[in-house]
């Protein structure tokens, strides 16, 4: 997760949203993530805010490569859901 997390500060996403980033680029690729961002910008979204942004840039199209676009959408939304429902439990 470390070597992850060092690869995304270069693409400086928002201090809050570098671990849905990191988590991103443990699950497709630094590549992937960086053509992603890319992607995200071109279509008008913020390219270091993951959910509503770069999470709707397909990463498939990015150059680094085939990866399914949904599957480090879903992986990052799953994290953050289950993120969620245990603080709601140790309130």
């Amino acid at each position: 997760m470390h070597w992850s997390e060092e690869r995304m500060k270069y693409s400086k996403p928002k201090p809050e949203e570098l671990i849905w980033f990191t988590l991103a680029v443990y699950n497709a690729g630094a590549g992937h993530v960086r053509g992603t961002i890319e992607l995200a910008k071109a279509n008008g979204w913020r390219g270091d805010t993951w959910f509503g942004h770069v999470e709707k840039a397909h990463a498939s199209q990015a150059r680094h490569g085939y990866v399914r676009g949904q599957e480090p959408v879903d992986y990052v939304y799953n994290i953050r859901k289950r993120f969620e429902a245990y603080k709601e439990i140790v309130k």
